[in-house]
């Protein structure tokens, strides 16, 4: 059929297109000015009134001809409030589109006044704003036919235009996918403008303020970190700081834009090398190196700083003070502490130390250096020289090897005095589980013999914290019998909040029956606790099963309190403990069959007439 007749057997239709959904139209725009008018307001309200999250807000506006006043603005308000929040957002990295007259109208003014804590931030983040990556390359060489592999250092092109470029009509906006992590601020030719201009002006404040200078450039290589030179080639990028510490060495050529290694040397042959070095050989620059020492946040600083000291200021390590040493060894990074456990083992002053020095020493927390403290401590000090109250602190240490001097010194001390007794009873802040065993024996030796014994020494052992403490004094009690005929010993024992301690009652309540002597009330309290601890199983509930069968057996009238604690043993999920509870109540029902309806109403679940009617 043809094509035209097809059409015309099909009958005619009309199309009301007032019922067919259209689209919203969509306004270009809009949205995003419409958010970003409200980011602007609450940047200008958050200015007025010294709100909180201003750097925030600041670096989430990305229009830059409003940025740009509030630039102005800034930079001619004189509270302290708005400079602390212009050095803070400095701090921050230079990757937000739109913020290129803010930073460059912050630099620059500050390059005119002189300021050097901006221009320290300045450098440091134009520093960081460089960063090539290490790249494989592959070629093919044709004449030998072989592929040959070389490394290359590249930097991408990831420079933020501006968002509102209307002096340029020809810059093209970014685009929201363009706008991920790793791009900078500015082209790659205005960084590499920026961070050789900000390093010019503390080259020329070297020669024409020489005695600002070391305090300047040391602010600046604190600031770097780990992370901005995790890689050799980081260094290299770094304009400013490579200059400040390896300006003058001959394994780096420094040309008009880049740093690269010089031939036939590589980056481990670097020795510090300084720009302006006759400043750093001065002695105003000690305290600054040893705070780049101590306090850098990039090791290679850190290297830096000891190797230059080591090398050109000697004596200065040598004479340096047991502060500076203790905040060495208590620096966060390992590599300054192992310069301060080098130091200390060759200070001439450790023989001399005082008693409180020592102390203070001893609340290191590197382990390291902790041991060789402790070997030094006993190498010089003597445990007469220590007040009984100074041993027992000591002894409360967390290490293990403070803990076993103390022990020592502990020993060679008289405990006789009242005093002596009561500076022991220090060792309740006991805080090593090592050898928590022990210090409790070491305790009750002194305290809980026939002579000086008192009930609260033994308690304050028996309820310590950790562990080895509580089983030394359970082994003390076992072992002494003139502490297991004390009542109130066996009293306090009942009551004691670990279940360690309950256990241990009532194994000694079946061994030494004759001797503990506890209450009904306390027993009841004890089968009751032990009993109910349903986090845990063990022959210690099996225990309180007999004892409590042994008790309702041998007074029947009180059994009214006794009876309902079988319940938990006969329920549980542990088939030893039901088989324990059955057969305690077939015991009862045998010894006692007066008790038969009793039980019955407690423990529906049983059939205890077979057991009454054999009994009988």
């Amino acid at each position: 059929m043809p094509v035209e007749a097809a059409d015309a057997a099909l009958p005619p239709f009309s199309v009301n297109y007032a019922l067919i959904p259209r689209p919203p139209l969509r306004r270009w725009g809009r949205s995003s000015q419409c958010a970003q008018m409200g980011s602007t307001l609450l940047l200008d309200e958050c200015y007025e009134t010294q709100g909180a999250g201003f750097v925030e807000l600041l670096r989430a506006c990305d229009d830059d001809r409003r940025l740009a006043g509030l630039a102005e603005r800034m930079l001619k308000d004189a509270r302290p409030w708005v400079r602390s929040q212009l050095l803070a957002y400095l701090e921050t990295p230079f990757d937000r589109p739109g913020h290129h007259p803010l930073v460059k109208r912050v630099f620059k003014d500050a390059e005119r006044r002189g300021d050097l804590d901006i221009l320290t931030r300045c450098l440091v983040g134009f520093d960081r704003a460089v960063r090539r990556k290490l790249v494989r390359r592959t070629t093919y060489d044709w004449q030998s036919r072989v592929q040959i592999e070389r490394e290359e250092l590249i930097l991408p092109r990831r420079g933020l235009l501006a968002k509102h470029a209307a002096k340029h009509a020809q810059a093209k906006p970014v685009q929201p996918g363009r706008e991920r992590p790793g791009m900078a601020l500015f082209s790659l030719a205005t960084r590499l403008h920026l961070r050789r201009r900000a390093w010019r002006f503390f080259r020329r404040l070297g020669f024409q303020k020489p005695d600002g200078y070391v305090a300047a450039v040391a602010g600046i290589a604190r600031r770097f970190t780990d992370a901005d030179l995790g890689a050799g080639h980081d260094l290299l990028d770094s304009w400013g700081l490579a200059h400040i510490l390896f300006g003058d060495s001959e394994a780096l050529q420094f040309q008009g834009t880049w740093i690269n290694v010089a031939p036939d040397r590589t980056l481990a042959d670097l020795r510090p090398a300084p720009a302006f070095a006759a400043l750093w050989q001065a002695p105003a620059a000690v305290p600054h190196l040893l705070a780049l020492a101590i306090g850098g946040q990039a090791k290679l600083v850190r290297t830096w700083a000891f190797d230059w000291l080591k090398t050109r200021h000697p004596s200065a390590l040598a004479g340096l003070g047991l502060d500076d040493i203790r905040k060495m060894l208590d620096a966060e990074w390992e590599d300054v502490r192992l310069v301060g456990l080098e130091l200390f083992a060759k200070h001439p002053q450790v023989p001399t130390l005082t008693v409180q020095q020592w102390l203070g020493l001893l609340q290191v927390s590197d382990p390291a250096a902790l041991a060789q403290i402790v070997a030094a401590m006993q190498a010089h000090v003597r445990g007469s020289r220590l007040a009984h109250a100074e041993a027992v602190a000591i002894a409360c240490h967390r290490s293990v090897p403070v803990v076993r001097m103390a022990l020592a010194f502990l020993a060679e001390k008289r405990w006789d005095g009242p005093a002596e007794a009561e500076a022991l009873l220090g060792l309740a802040r006991a805080a090593c589980p090592a050898l928590a065993a022990e210090l409790g024996a070491f305790l009750l030796g002194k305290l809980a013999t026939p002579e000086r014994y008192r009930v609260e020494h033994v308690c304050l052992a028996l309820d310590h914290r950790l562990e080895g403490m509580r089983t030394a004094a359970m082994a003390w009690v076992d072992a002494h019998r003139h502490v297991r005929e004390d009542a109130q010993l066996w009293a306090r024992a009942a009551e004691s909040p670990y279940d360690q301690v309950r256990c241990w009652l009532l194994r000694a309540l079946e061994r030494f029956a004759a001797e503990a002597t506890v209450s009904g009330d306390q027993r009841r309290l004890l089968w009751a606790t032990v009993l109910l601890g349903v986090h845990r199983g063990g022959r210690e509930k099996q225990a309180a099963v007999r004892q409590l069968t042994t008790a309702i057996v041998a007074d029947p009238d009180g059994s009214a309190d006794l009876l309902p604690l079988l319940a938990a043993a006969l329920r549980s999920l542990r088939l030893p403990e039901r088989r324990a509870a059955c057969a305690g109540i077939a015991t009862v029902l045998v010894r006692r069959p007066a008790l038969a309806p009793r039980i019955a109403e407690l423990f529906p679940e049983l059939d205890c007439s077979q057991v009454v009617l054999e009994a009988g």
